[in-house]
């Protein structure tokens, strides 16, 4: 940095209650400290996520960061259970929306304590998810910057896209057509997810128009499963552990050369690891800049939002 750039004294950063929402931000915020562009970063979440962010933060000294756990809101839709205080549980992604707009309801407490801040931010970074943060910033008088979980590559497509409707000159979803301002770029409207594969798209939309739980189904599952059993090869596949519910003898025939993870694991750690060769992945921007930083080829197998377009950009 600049010798003749004083740090900022304060910053804010609230994420949005998602590990994959997350774990950029704590990289942010590592990066700030270490870098020495703030002096203090203060991190707002819920009971239910605050560990993890705890302990992501354990190596920056303890005067530089301060954690504020502010009350979930208990009118949550009945349709989500007790507990659920990250889209990470969540039974269905039906639920994604109505668990968005609950979380408005965190205004009146995140606006009382950043208010009893002293000194008050210097900036707050908040989730997109989060806009309603932005009139709390503003009664402050506090600029606010708004972080985006999906890469510049994808949203800058969707927006040509809206803009200029370039799929609307072909009539098939699999005949390609150009991207204004790309010139070596091609896609297909199954490249793109909802809203953006219409030219004239009707009705609400939210984001990248996801509309349903994206999980495996059982036939896919068994299907991947005797894929990797005939490969012959070595590998750990994370996997949530309710979708994990064959008796076959799965694991027990393959336990010298399998792992099942039915938990949390540091990605980056595993992809970092020498004995990794291969990556498949939904290219989330989170694995796709993850496997790109530990330099493993990627198998994409994309299911919604932006990761098509992720997948095009580094395939």
């Amino acid at each position: 940095m600049d010798s003749r750039t004083s740090p900022l004294p304060h910053v804010a950063i609230f994420p949005f209650m998602s590990k994959g929402h997350t774990i950029p931000m704590l990289h942010l915020a590592h990066l700030l400290h270490r870098r020495r562009l703030v002096s203090h970063i203060t991190f707002f979440t819920t009971s239910g996520n605050a560990l993890f962010i705890h302990s992501s933060l354990s190596s920056i000294a303890a005067q530089s960061i301060s954690i504020i756990s502010l009350p979930f809101p208990d009118n949550l839709p009945p349709d989500i259970p007790t507990g659920v205080k990250s889209i990470d549980h969540l039974p269905s992604i039906d639920l994604f929306l109505p668990f968005v707009n609950s979380i408005y309801h965190m205004r009146p407490a995140f606006s009382q304590a950043i208010s009893q801040l002293s000194p008050l931010p210097s900036l707050l970074i908040s989730d997109a998810f989060l806009c309603w943060t932005l009139y709390v910033a503003t009664e402050l008088n506090i600029p606010r910057l708004v972080f985006n979980g999906i890469g510049g590559f994808s949203q800058t497509v969707s927006v040509i896209v809206a803009i200029h409707k370039p799929q609307a000159e072909v009539p098939s979803s699999n005949e390609s057509f150009a991207i204004p301002g790309f010139t070596h770029l091609s896609l297909t409207k199954d490249d793109l997810e909802p809203p953006f594969d219409d030219p004239d798209p009707k009705g609400p939309h939210w984001n990248f128009g996801v509309e349903q739980w994206v999980k495996i189904s059982a036939i896919q599952m068994k299907e991947l499963a005797t894929g990797l059993e005939r490969s012959g090869l070595d590998f750990i596949w994370i996997i949530q552990a309710q979708e994990c519910n064959w008796d076959d003898g799965f694991e027990q025939r393959l336990e010298d050369r399998c792992r099942l993870v039915k938990e949390w694991v540091d990605q980056i750690e595993i992809l970092a690891h020498k004995a990794v060769y291969g990556f498949m992945t939904h290219c989330g921007w989170n694995s796709v800049m993850e496997s790109m930083c530990t330099s493993v080829p990627v198998l994409a197998w994309t299911m919604m939002a932006e990761q098509r377009l992720n997948a095009k950009f580094v395939v």
